[in-house]
Order: structure tokens, then C-alpha cells, then sequence
């Protein structure tokens, strides 16, 4: 049996997605008010998530895709997996 664990920690990865939905709301001109209405999220809970208290949702994150004009896969990292066993 092939199993996976994870080297990087969800809150490392909560912080490095919410890094790269900032660099496509700067880069695409959008505010955080005008991003978080776009995308039917309220405006609190939107800095949360951007602050890195929360998670995106995958349909939120298709949803900053669309409106920023960046491809979904820019959003994620690379897995950091390794095998064992």
C-alpha cells in the first residue's frame, strides 16, 4: 500500500494561497471590497480569508480565477508530497 503525507502544514498553505489570490487582486487592478462582491462573498469574511484566519473554498478560488483573469493552478502550490511505504 502507497501512502502520502504531507511536509507542508495547512496553515502554511492557507498563508501561501492567500499570498497568490493578493498578488491576482493587485495585478488584475481589483480592490479587496470590489474583489469580494464580485465573487458573492461578504466583505468580512473575504479579509479573512485574505488575512489568513479562514480558507478559500475551491469555488471561491474558481471564482478570484474568473474575475482576475489568472489561471486556477496559479492559486495552488506544487504538491509537496512524498511516498512511503
Amino acid at each position: 500500500m502507497v501512502t502520502y503525507s504531507r511536509r507542508m502544514d495547512t496553515p502554511t498553505l492557507t498563508l501561501e494561497i492567500t499570498a497568490r489570490v493578493t498578488e491576482a487582486m493587485e495585478r488584475s487592478g481589483q480592490s479587496k471590497n470590489g474583489l469580494a462582491k464580485a465573487i458573492g462573498t461578504p466583505r468580512t469574511t473575504f479579509n479573512r480569508k485574505l488575512a489568513g484566519h479562514t480558507q478559500f473554498t475551491m469555488l471561491e478560488l474558481f471564482a478570484i480565477s474568473k474575475q482576475t483573469n489568472t489561471p486556477i493552478g496559479d492559486f495552488l502550490p506544487s504538491p509537496d508530497l512524498s511516498r512511503t511505504g
